[in-house]
């Protein structure tokens, strides 16, 4: 018999052991008794550093190894055992909670399953909770270099996506939770740049534009409905997810869906027919968005006019937005209303679109903020600072406001005009935007139109990495 030896409560002297055997006399005496086992049967495996013993039976003359099986016993509180199976128990609940869940929210860029925990329960736990347990489990359970360790910045980053604002309205107060899809879809939680593909020089063809936006450095491009010969309302979806073969292929992603159409067709407008037509556009937006894997639309809400005025804008804009949010809903896709401000001559000002977005009331239609939109009607900055997590995507340009309007645009490029760059970028990062940049140069180069697509990616990584 192979002796395994005095269980290690049963210690002579032991001040433990002494307190135990007071209040379980008859279970001390048992715990003190030595512990036998019978010895291996020789047809029995035995381990020998890894391999297994000779067969019985055979002819070789090796005996096999005596094995001393001796119990590793750990002195451990019943709270802390209890502790570990409630944790156990509350991450493989997170873990399959987030796997429904991503069924319903796109997974870009291989999101890891430690954040995806980290991400549900900040449904029950502070943001802070979460991202301490969500930390914990990574640095417990993922050797280096592994994906899940990968993945532990990911799980830092959740505090860039977590966004509580307090919301006034008149009298009353109330908390607005939002989780932006496009920080999902921002690799590494850091802005990308993305350019229209209505800047591709005439003449070119879209695949030799996605050369040219590759190289020139940029992460996607911005996909413009009814203004590029490959992309109109007509093309169907076969053709449409033919453009995402060679987006992706171009090792480019689609940034967002925008159109000009609203302009000759608003959703504002008297005719009904006009309207329809209008409302037809934005669903065929979210519908080409989603078969492009983007998450992410422009609209141009509506125009005021002579023969329109402002109220008659307003609330029929509030109705299309309230009879679209479903749609936007049920494609997972925002509708981001484009500020175009004096050109349109509605919502001019943060606090009128403030409240219309308010109004509307759903996670799914937010503002699409072009920072040159705004030139005579208040500054960049207090726009990004009052919309934060209402921002889908950002429309770069600067603009010329001592100009005026003696020449065909007031827009130029990036550095050169009136905008506050620096103020603008301090902006971003207090709301802690980490979304899609995208380049509108209205000011086209006249010559070598192709050096216009680098130096405005140069220009736009001068903004982000904040080198002012």
């Amino acid at each position: 018999m192979v002796s395994l030896g005095k269980n290690p409560h049963a210690k002579n002297g032991s001040q433990e052991m002494q307190s135990f055997a007071s209040r379980n006399p008859r279970r001390a005496a048992r715990l003190a008794k030595p512990r036998t086992l019978p010895e291996i049967p020789p047809q029995k495996a035995c381990r020998d550093s890894g391999s297994l013993g000779p067969a019985p039976g055979s002819s070789s003359g090796k005996s096999r190894r005596e094995v001393t099986w001796e119990p590793k016993v750990q002195a451990a509180s019943a709270n802390c055992s209890f502790r570990r199976i409630i944790l156990v128990l509350l991450m493989a609940f997170c873990a399959l909670f987030t796997r429904l869940l991503s069924a319903s929210r796109p997974q870009k860029n291989g999101d890891s399953a430690l954040a995806g925990i980290a991400h549900t329960i900040i449904f029950w736990a502070t943001p802070e909770d979460a991202l301490r347990l969500g930390a914990a489990s990574a640095a417990a359970n993922c050797l280096a270099g592994s994906p899940g360790a990968t993945r532990l910045g990911h799980i830092r980053r959740l505090q860039n996506e977590i966004r509580l604002e307090t919301i006034e309205t008149g009298p009353e107060h109330f908390r607005y939770d939002s989780f932006l899809r496009s920080s999902w879809s921002a690799q590494e939680g850091v802005m990308k740049k993305s350019i229209g593909d209505n800047m591709i020089p005439r003449g070119w063809s879209f695949e030799q534009g996605l050369e040219l936006v590759k190289k020139a450095g940029y992460d996607g491009i911005e996909l413009w409905l009814g203004e590029v010969p490959w992309f109109q309302m007509n093309t169907t979806d076969t053709q449409v997810t033919e453009l995402r073969r060679k987006v992706e292929n171009a090792g480019l992603v689609v940034s967002n869906v925008s159109t000009g159409l609203h302009w000759k067709t608003p959703l504002s407008a008297r005719d009904p027919k006009v309207r329809a037509e209008a409302i037809r556009i934005v669903e065929r937006e979210l519908e080409t968005a989603q078969l492009l894997g983007c998450d992410a639309i422009l609209v141009v809400t509506g125009l005021v006019t002579q023969e329109v005025p402002y109220n008659e804008v307003y609330q029929r804009c509030l109705d299309a937005m309230q009879q679209l949010t479903p749609v936007a809903a049920k494609a997972r896709v925002k509708i981001g209303c484009e500020n175009c401000n004096s050109e349109q001559r509605f919502l001019l000002t943060p606090r009128e679109f403030w409240t219309f977005l308010n109004e509307v009331d759903s996670p799914f239609v937010g503002i699409h903020l072009d920072v040159g939109n705004i030139h005579d009607t208040g500054f960049a900055e207090q726009w990004i600072e009052m919309h934060g997590p209402r921002i889908t995507r950002i429309h770069l340009k600067d603009v010329m406001k001592k100009r005026g309007r003696c020449c065909d645009t007031v827009y130029t490029s990036l550095f050169i005009g009136d905008n506050d760059w620096p103020a603008i970028r301090a902006a971003l990062t207090k709301v802690r935007y980490d979304g899609w940049l995208i380049a509108e140069m209205e000011a086209r180069y006249r010559y070598a139109q192709d050096q216009q697509f680098y130096d405005t990616a140069a220009d736009m990584d001068r903004l982000i990495s904040a080198k002012l």
